[in-house]
């Protein structure tokens, strides 16, 4: 929007035509000529304050200069005073419902834009830990993949939608006792006498600070959350790698299942050297779990295909999911883990339902249920897949279906 022809009020700082000699924000004279007109207010102030005999003619003060109610809250409000907030107001003091859609949507930070600095900080600060205290209990529950499921969906249109009705409802409520308090305030430095042109300034806009305020309150919320994603993932981490690679090294037993494809089938050199620098972004996923990665990545040796690091998560209800990093280039690939492939239905041989090995290219995974027909029994389905290196890609080979006695 070009600002041609337009500039800044000498008094509240608000967009003006430069041709006004009045403000519409502040109700200001800006000549030197419409100010001769207006008869001083005696008070016991530095700085004396003026009413103009329109403002006595429309009935917004009284001969003695004391202002109405109305027009010390048009001088504050500023901005949509008389096309929205009088007659919002109005309602209220009737005992009716106000509702404010721009609030509703920009809660915390149109609270800003109306300068209510410390409610909107502390609204988004009460906003921000009911947020991350459900994102961290659904992480918990559901494991870090849910950011992507219905679950979280659901809880967090509910959370959106608490806050958009409180602003919706509440808004202007509390908007119109933090005009009155600081009227009464400002009021309170004069002797109780209406200083205009210090009401429009404690009053009025400040998109300056919403704005600063949108971005810092999206920066929080993205940091805030990585690091709850990252805590909260934390305990089913160390529980779902400490299970699974205790048994991934080693053969787990498979009744069988393994017969027509072993590791040592598709065995590989186990390359000896430093660990690169790891890759975060050569992975999708990789800055929501940048911890568990850089932690695996730190503590683990090489454990698939020769020259990969296995970084697993638990991802909730049965599920693990995970990633491997390469130590010749610190790149990280995503495992072949799927809740069709590695869903623990029921409990199984200690739930290692994964197995690979450091000096072979092939990766297996089982998924278990509960044979329906003896509660003994469990069905497991095999997938067998061997890692491409030069395609960096896995390859399925072959999915077997078992039915094997339980082992505790």
């Amino acid at each position: 929007m070009s600002n041609q022809g337009m500039r800044l009020c000498p008094f509240c700082s608000e967009t003006i035509q430069s041709s006004a000699r009045k403000c519409k924000h502040c109700a200001e004279w800006l000549t030197d000529e419409d100010r001769s007109s207006l008869s001083p207010i005696r008070v016991e102030t530095e700085r004396p304050q003026f009413v103009s005999n329109e403002e006595v003619q429309h009935g917004h003060t009284d001969e003695e200069g004391h202002f109405s109610v109305d027009q010390q809250r048009r001088l504050f409000v500023g901005v949509k005073y008389d096309s929205y907030y009088k007659h919002a107001f109005a309602k209220i003091e009737q005992g009716k419902p106000s509702l404010n859609w721009a609030a509703a949507f920009f809660n915390a930070a149109w609270t800003i834009y109306r300068k209510q600095y410390r409610v909107g900080i502390a609204i988004y600060l009460a906003f921000l830990v009911v947020w991350l205290a459900a994102l961290g209990l659904c992480i918990r529950a559901f494991g870090p993949d849910v950011l992507l499921s219905l679950n979280f969906i659901i809880v967090a249109a509910a959370i959106w939608l608490a806050v958009f009705i409180y602003f919706l409802v509440n808004a202007n409520h509390r908007f119109l006792r933090h005009v009155d308090r600081s009227i009464d305030i400002t009021k309170s430095k004069f002797g109780g006498l209406t200083p205009r042109v210090e009401l429009g300034r404690a009053g009025g806009t400040s998109k300056r600070y919403a704005f600063l305020a949108l971005l810092l309150f999206s920066q929080i919320n993205r940091i805030a959350g990585a690091m709850v994603i990252d805590e909260t993932s934390e305990a089913s981490v160390k529980t779902s790698s400490e299970r699974v690679l205790s048994g991934g090294m080693d053969s787990i037993q498979t009744n069988g299942a393994t017969d027509d494809y072993t590791f040592d089938s598709y065995t590989t050199d186990v390359i000896a050297t430093k660990r690169a620098p790891l890759q975060l972004g050569s992975y999708a996923n990789g800055n929501m779990y940048r911890t568990t990665i850089r932690q695996q990545y730190t503590d683990g040796q090489i454990d698939f295909g020769g020259h990969f690091i296995v970084v697993l998560w638990g991802a909730g209800m049965g599920q693990t999911r995970g990633a491997m990093v390469d130590v010749l280039t610190g790149n990280i690939y995503a495992l072949p883990l799927t809740e069709e492939n590695s869903y623990r239905n029921t409990y199984h041989d200690n739930n290692n339902n994964i197995q690979y090995r450091a000096n072979s290219t092939l990766f297996v995974t089982y998924a278990s249920a509960q044979n329906p027909d003896n509660e003994n029994l469990v069905d497991l389905v095999y997938h067998y897949y061997r890692w491409d290196d030069s395609a960096k890609t896995f390859a399925l080979l072959d999915t077997k279906s078992v039915t094997t006695p339980r082992i505790e």
